[in-house]
């Protein structure tokens, strides 16, 4: 995904533009590269108030892994 953000600078007034890439993940793939880099998933969650992910609710995952 390609993502365009223009603003103005507060302090200045001048317009500026940054553009990016951007990549999401679903949670399976994230798991697939955790396991490919031997990383143990110890807990998953969807928010930082550490409500469980729900794959059809949940606005974010947060994973927590160890080596």
């Amino acid at each position: 995904m390609k993502c365009r953000w223009i603003y103005i600078d507060k302090a200045s007034g001048e317009l500026n533009e940054i553009s990016f890439d951007h990549r999401l993940y679903s949670f399976t793939e994230l798991q697939r590269m955790y396991e490919a880099r031997d990383l143990k998933i110890k807990d998953v969650y969807g928010s930082f108030a550490k409500e469980k992910f729900d794959s059809s609710k949940s606005e974010r995952i947060i994973i927590v892994a160890r080596k």
